[in-house]
């Protein structure tokens, strides 16, 4: 079990994100949380992607169908699953 701050702070990101815990890691910033808050203009583009994705009724592997998020406070990053089967080993 990881016992330093950032490492803690790493693997709190890695959770929310899906990201690994070296990307999580790379992501944090001093003195800010582990998951910045998004600027107005990025909050309301993000609450209208997940509008839309909620209305999809698309049910999937992932939850909405997004594998992993990179978020940023002006900016955010979407890994989506496939349509495509998974290749063997990728489940």
């Amino acid at each position: 079990m990881r016992r330093d701050r950032v490492s803690r702070l790493a693997d709190r990101r890695r959770l929310y994100t899906g990201e690994t815990y070296d990307q999580a890691r790379s992501q944090l910033k001093p003195g800010e949380p582990p998951i910045p808050a998004a600027l107005a203009d990025q909050r309301n583009f993000e609450a209208e992607l997940f509008y839309t994705l909620l209305r999809s009724n698309r049910f999937t592997q992932y939850p909405f169908g997004i594998r992993r998020v990179s978020p940023g406070t002006d900016s955010i990053t979407l890994e989506v699953e496939s349509e495509l089967p998974p290749r063997c080993g990728e489940w």
